[in-house]
């Protein structure tokens, strides 16, 4: 019997930046997020800095709760991306970490009547769930471009 391999990390990180979300060409919601690994005695002075990115319903969570310097759990898998150099330049590559799941750390501030986690919506007709649609709000400050090709994608 052979040993199967792991491909799976879980650390504990700070946004850089504000999650961007965008639309592939099937409807899907990807967002992309810069994310921040205390280095050394726990401090963000000798940071790791890494591109997260996750798909669908848990893109449009992140897009929607998540701002720069929320405190994140994080779980995913790595992977490795790679394309051509549009200046001729040859082939390039970079990990990345593709969520599986995601869990907020910071408190809910003072005043805040939001919900500290997100609610599940109620389930859809059958009819309903067959046509895809597309989330029906995005924060004003994040608002999801249409990208026509997965391949336009830079992860």
């Amino acid at each position: 019997m052979a040993a199967k391999d792991i491909n799976r990390v879980n650390f504990t990180a700070r946004l850089g930046a504000d999650p961007e979300m965008k639309f592939v060409s099937n409807g899907k919601a990807v967002t992309e997020m810069r994310v921040a690994v205390a280095g050394a005695g726990n401090t963000f002075d000798e940071a790791g800095w890494f591109q997260v990115v996750a798909w669908e319903k848990l893109g449009e969570i992140c897009n929607q709760y998540l701002t720069k310097g929320s405190r994140v759990a994080l779980e995913g898998r790595l992977q490795v991306q790679t394309w051509q150099d549009r200046d001729g330049g040859g082939n390039r590559s970079k990990v990345v970490i593709v969520l599986t799941d995601m869990v907020m750390l910071d408190s809910k501030p003072e005043g805040d009547s939001a919900p500290a986690q997100p609610q599940r919506p109620a389930p859809k007709p059958a009819a309903a769930a067959a046509a895809p649609t597309r989330p029906t709000r995005a924060p004003a400050r994040n608002v999801p471009s249409q990208v026509d090709s997965e391949d336009d994608l830079p992860f």
